[in-house]
């Protein structure tokens, strides 16, 4: 029987859209959703599932699989039934990498090893892993858990003279090959200086790095060790952006057209820099509005794809142009707020113009066409409110809109 369609997996991790798409595994799946995702999709969709009736899988009724997605959870599966075999459990990536180390330089040296060594790759296990909500305590998900668990050994578990017997682990025994759950692996492994920093400056932008310290978190959840590395891996087109846990966290507060900031995130970095300036902590504080001059016309002689890239051209005109303590983002449409802590209104005046000159530079446009931008500039008093500023630099840019020379398509 041919099969119609194509297999999704629902998992935790975003890291698993790179296992299916490696040709080691067949290709057989066509999608990795993760349960963050599913949960927002089903919000928006408005469904709500405590209406509907809770059911299991098809076939043989599952043992206590569930536990592996916790710390340990392999180790408790197979100590039901071998209770003396040595296990190793580590989780996070900070501690396998040199455990594994360590585990193979006493293999080398012959020394003895765990026979098992249980990996997750994240601290807390796939429970709290990057595609999941992470929204829930590790001691209720462990109670939950745990609760599962002895009801499926109360279940499924039986004590013989020979030892206990799992009936799930017999049933499996008997109609499962473990040879069919082996796969290969293809080596990606990345130098440090392949490419020099300059060569990925487009990377770390799209990955929203713009600053030295973002680039150097090195946080190893994408399984590289260092941004940089991974920054490679991408270059040469062996993973994706989706792997950095830093990349996804920011898309809440980033916009998704530019690697810019998004309204909810330039509302938030207005109020902690007023804040900070309104505190003395920052001696002045200063805020441009940047608008794209007649951009419906860009979108209609051009297209809308064209239109994209023209604002993408002016998120790049304005971050290459700003302090890495300033913070950029798109208003909406073809607006955007530009940030600047301790700058004075000519300083400010100056970082537009230069701003606006980078945008007028700018090569997207078919037939050698430019487009430009308006700028308007206000500064931060000591009673203002983020409302306040944002309504005297709207009202700023409106005046430099307003004396601005129509610009007319020509050919």
């Amino acid at each position: 029987m041919t099969l119609k369609g194509k297999i999704a997996f629902l998992s935790p991790c975003i890291a698993k859209a790179d296992e299916i798409e490696d040709p080691n595994t067949g290709r057989l799946v066509s999608y990795n959703i993760t349960f963050d995702k599913l949960k927002q999709k089903l919000a928006e969709m408005g469904v709500d599932l405590s209406q509907y009736p809770k059911t299991v899988f098809d076939g043989k009724p599952p043992g206590i699989g569930h536990v592996y997605s916790r710390p340990g959870g392999l180790s408790e599966t197979v100590q039901v039934t071998d209770k003396n075999i040595w296990m190793r459990q580590v989780d996070s990536i900070d501690n396998a990498y040199s455990y594994l180390q360590e585990y193979h330089n006493r293999i080398e040296a012959h020394l003895p090893v765990p026979e098992l060594v249980d990996i997750l790759n994240c601290r807390g296990g796939c429970n709290f892993g990057t595609g999941t909500s992470q929204h829930t305590s590790m001691d209720e998900v462990d109670y939950k858990t745990n609760t599962q668990k002895q009801k499926k050994l109360d279940e499924l578990v039986m004590e013989t003279a020979d030892g206990p017997v799992y009936g799930i682990e017999e049933y499996f025994d008997n109609v499962l090959d473990w040879k069919d759950y082996r796969r290969l692996y293809t080596n990606h492994k990345i130098e440090n200086g392949t490419f020099t920093d300059e060569d990925l400056d487009d990377v770390y932008y799209n990955l929203r790095k713009n600053t030295v310290e973002a680039r150097k978190i090195n946080c190893h959840a994408c399984g590289y060790g260092s941004c940089k590395r991974f920054a490679q891996a991408i270059k040469i087109g062996i993973n994706m952006p989706e792997s950095c846990i830093e990349y996804e966290r920011s898309r809440l507060l980033h916009d998704t057209l530019t690697p810019l900031l998004n309204h909810a995130g330039l509302e938030a970095a207005l109020e902690q820099s007023l804040w900070l300036y309104q505190t003395r902590q920052h001696d002045d504080l200063a805020v441009l509005m940047l608008d794209v001059d007649d951009f419906k016309m860009v979108n209609d002689s051009f297209g809308h794809d064209v239109g994209d890239e023209a604002l993408k051209a002016v998120a790049k005109a304005i971050s290459r142009n700003i302090a890495e303590k300033d913070f950029a983002g798109r208003w909406g449409g073809d607006e955007f707020m530009v940030i600047l802590p301790n700058t004075c209104q000519e300083e400010a005046e100056e970082i537009a113009e230069t701003i606006k000159q980078a945008v007028k530079d700018s090569d997207v446009l078919p037939h050698g066409e430019h487009f430009t931008s308006s700028v308007g500039v206000a500064c931060a008093r000591d009673d203002d409110t983020p409302l306040a500023v944002f309504q005297r630099v709207d009202r700023s840019l409106y005046e430099a809109k307003k004396h601005k020379i129509p610009r007319s398509r020509g050919r």
